[in-house]
């Protein structure tokens, strides 16, 4: 038997949910949701008509997720949270408790799956994993802050694409560029992520090991597709 395989009830994953927010975003929302469900059955924590989990960052970090640091997972919770995927309350008996209270928005959820769903594929611009702001750090101290080392390239990025703008008509170059530029633009990239794109963006094609990396690998897929529509677009098909 191997050390490393569970025995335990393992984290679950969505995959569809993965591909319209993000893949941390999906594994803690995920998680809320098996805790609301327990306290559904029990009818525990019921308050104005919806069931609630109330749990620290540090609760969250040493019962749920002890792959992450108490801040990423603050991070990950302040992001959904403004993005209206959960609600926060506060239930506590005593006033100076300021434990946050959760519940999922599932209204919110089932519009953007419907809303995803109605588009076509090249239209959809978040593929799965893309948020992750835990993969790919390799800071022994897990204080997730952005790698410097990586800013050059990603002024780089910036300068070459400013120059490709002038030329209204867009190779496959132009394409590639002017596309993870928008993806940039619009996600919190991790500097691991950041480097596969920067080594894409100067090759033709990416390397076997940032495919392994599921985030990018997502993103590669996302882009292989949209990049085929274009043409189909430029040949009338």
């Amino acid at each position: 038997m191997s050390s490393v395989l569970f025995d335990e009830k393992p984290i679950v994953i969505s995959r569809e949910l993965a591909k319209v927010i993000g893949l941390a975003e999906s594994i803690i929302i995920q998680q809320l949701h098996y805790w609301i469900i327990l306290n559904k059955k029990t009818n525990k924590n019921n308050y104005d008509g919806k069931h609630w989990v109330y749990r620290t960052y540090e609760d969250w970090q040493k019962n749920d997720f002890p792959f992450w640091s108490a801040s990423t997972i603050k991070r990950i919770f302040q992001k959904i949270e403004k993005e209206n995927l959960i609600i926060t309350g506060n239930f506590n008996k005593k006033g100076y408790d300021k434990t946050k209270w959760y519940t999922i928005n599932y209204e919110k959820i089932e519009t953007l799956f419907m809303e995803i769903n109605n588009k076509p594929t090249d239209e959809i611009v978040r593929p799965w994993g893309q948020n992750d702001p835990s993969i790919g750090s390799n800071r022994s101290d897990r204080s997730d802050q952005f790698d410097p080392t990586y800013t050059r390239d990603y002024k780089e990025i910036n300068k070459d694409i400013n120059k490709k703008k002038k030329n209204k008509k867009k190779s496959k170059k132009d394409l590639k560029i002017s596309y993870f530029q928008d993806y940039i633009k619009k996600n919190d990239v991790t500097p691991k992520m950041l480097k596969c794109i920067n080594y894409f963006l100067k090759n033709k094609e990416p390397t076997k090991e940032s495919l392994k990396y599921m985030p990018f690998r997502g993103l590669y897929k996302s882009w292989l597709s949209y990049e085929e529509s274009y043409r189909g677009k430029d040949t009338g098909t």
